[in-house]
């Protein structure tokens, strides 16, 4: 069977370009808007370049001193926020009142020392997530958006 005979000639060959297709793949890719909270250099570079190779996510901006998280969030429609498990983590009272706030966000806290990370839902659902590997921070960072459409 001659696959060939199918492909369109002559001036209809523009519009099935893989480049041209890849690229209205791409702008029909909502992104998962994700903001970095007081990550430390070496941990934002690493999880910089983990979602950076993800087509379907972008990080929005990173801050260091959150001051009114939740309006922060909802106003640049902020999808994921992803916390250092360090000392500057936030307390569970802190993410219970930050869901409370942006009932769509996923919120995940990761400890790149001990190789894991948790997933925070306002729903009754708390995800942990190991090995820190590029992979499982994407699935965990595309579960964490999966109520950004509500």
């Amino acid at each position: 069977m001659d696959l060939r005979a199918d492909i369109p000639r002559g001036p209809r060959l523009q519009y099935f370009s893989p480049i041209v297709a890849r690229s209205r793949l791409d702008d029909a890719v909502t992104k998962i808007r994700i903001l970095l909270v007081g990550m430390p250099r070496m941990l934002k570079a690493i999880i910089g370049n983990a979602i950076a190779a993800e087509d379907d996510m972008t990080v929005i901006e990173h801050i260091d001193h959150p001051s009114d998280l939740g309006a922060f969030t909802r106003r640049r429609r902020i999808d994921v926020v992803l916390f250092n498990a360090g000392d500057r983590a936030p307390a569970d009272a802190s993410i219970e009142q930050l869901l409370h706030t942006n009932p769509r966000l996923g919120v995940l806290v990761v400890d790149g020392s001990h190789d894991r990370g948790v997933l925070h839902h306002l729903v009754q659902a708390c995800n942990n997530f190991a090995p820190l590997a590029r992979s499982t921070l994407a699935a965990a960072i595309r579960a964490g958006a999966a109520l950004r459409r509500i």
